[in-house]
């Protein structure tokens, strides 16, 4: 007589049983939907924990101890995980040094910059920053060297600011913020102990605050934006129907790989005098570029070289 088993109840004939075609097809039926029901659950598993979790704060960090709520995402406590919470207020509070992060309940952590305590003004109302669980802290990932308005996943305001401005403002706002952990108003660094770009000379690490600009191609390179260089050439004929090659160099440590390079030639008679440009010998370092005309004379030549 035949029995089944426990999880598929597949059919099980005895010993003595003839076996059955039909009792094998309905196994392996049972067999294959169970597969592909499990798959599915597996890619919609994944596909929700690839997604990073998304939180908002609606706390005033004057409090020192901020509570978010997950509103999108799977999330559970654990070493490594990662979330976007959205601020509604500025980081201003009175021992920034000793601030906690409490998500969904599952207990107060610190924050930290790197290895360091949160910094004062680390980030402004409407920010959305990314924070990875060690274990035991809340890491901010926020860029200390890039501009403050924003960077990546770092959001720090709606609109830009450049140039003297923006110096002149980061300046204030580090003389104004920037104070030992006691944060007593005579500790603010004066003005005069801060350099133009940004930096404080003549402090105990305690009370440095570096705001350095990261380069805008290094920025790029960190947030895998494509890297663009530009160009044009004038390349002389000795002969015609007789092809010419200029070498150009890109910009130096511009690309980490060879880019892909396009070619134009800046003429009036493409096809009929001017029969084409080309482009070989392409590294991270440069390339050669070639035009064919049918006569010996002197053509322009755009280039645009992108690595993505």
């Amino acid at each position: 007589m035949a029995t089944y088993t426990e999880n598929l109840n597949l059919k099980k004939p005895a010993e003595t049983d003839f076996v059955d075609v039909a009792d094998i097809n309905e196994n392996m039926e049972a067999i294959d939907h169970a597969i592909a029901s499990n798959e599915q659950k597996i890619a919609e598993i994944e596909k929700i924990q690839s997604v990073i979790p998304y939180a908002v704060c609606m706390d005033d960090i004057n409090n020192d101890h901020l509570t978010a709520e997950i509103v999108n995402g799977v999330f559970e406590l654990k070493r490594g995980i990662a979330i976007d919470v959205c601020f509604s207020h500025d980081c201003s509070c009175a021992a920034y040094a000793d601030a906690t992060l409490n998500v969904n309940g599952t207990g107060a952590k610190k924050i930290y910059v790197g290895n360091k305590p949160l910094y004062n003004s680390a980030w402004q109302s409407g920010a959305i920053v990314r924070f990875v669980y060690d274990d035991t802290r809340w890491i901010a990932q926020i860029p200390v060297r890039a501009n403050r308005y924003q960077l990546g996943i770092v959001q720090l305001t709606n609109s830009s600011i450049s140039g003297r401005a923006a110096e002149s403002s980061w300046v204030a706002d580090i003389e104004k913020s920037a104070k030992t952990a006691n944060n007593t108003a005579n500790n603010a660094i004066p003005k005069s102990q801060i350099d133009t770009a940004g930096g404080v000379a003549g402090l105990d690490e305690n009370r440095k605050v570096l705001v350095e600009e990261i380069p805008i191609e290094d920025i790029k390179k960190l947030l895998n934006l494509p890297i663009i260089a530009t160009g044009n050439l004038s390349i002389v004929l000795d002969e015609g129907n007789v092809p010419k090659g200029e070498h150009i160099d890109f910009p130096e440590g511009l690309f980490t790989k060879t880019p892909v390079v396009f070619v134009n030639p800046k003429t009036t008679v493409p096809g009929t005098l001017v029969l084409g440009a080309s482009v070989t010998n392409i590294t991270k370092a440069g390339c050669d570029i070639y035009l064919t005309r049918t006569s010996a004379s002197s053509t322009g030549v755009c280039w645009l070289a992108i690595q993505v």
